[in-house]
């Protein structure tokens, strides 16, 4: 399901070195190096760097759901991505060519996939939504 407030994507910032932690478990986000072009994020007590690319949006109707970001694991081609199997909502990490990801239009499912809402709290905690799923 894609939200209606999404629209073509151009990328205008990123913010580095940024760690992912689940916050009910206190662990971090962490890929799993594998030979597989995709692979389920594991959560480990050892961070791991992400960067997160912000873009911004031809189309701003709608409900506020937070900044459209992509996020990367630092130094690597690896990508969180959002995959829904009928009812099924996953969380993968997959490799992705970095110029693919530099101009985003809301008609291409397969890269909107990458694609989050990320909103940040008083607290500094940022949360993540998928655009996706």
């Amino acid at each position: 399901l894609v939200s209606r407030g999404m629209g073509n994507l151009e990328k205008v910032q990123q913010l580095d070195n940024i760690f992912i932690e689940n916050y009910l478990y206190r662990t971090y986000l962490r890929r799993k190096h594998t030979r597989r072009m995709w692979s389920i994020p594991s959560l480990s007590p050892t961070p791991e760097k992400i960067t997160i690319y912000h873009y911004k949006s031809d189309c701003v109707d709608g409900e506020f759901r937070g900044v459209p970001v992509v996020l990367n694991f630092t130094s690597s081609n690896c990508f969180l991505k959002c995959v829904k199997d009928g009812e099924r909502v996953s969380l993968c990490v997959e490799a992705c060519d970095k110029h693919r990801l530099k101009s985003i239009r809301k008609d291409d499912e397969e890269i909107q996939a990458f694609v989050f809402y990320m909103k940040a709290e008083m607290s500094k905690q940022r949360r993540f939504e998928s655009a996706y799923c």
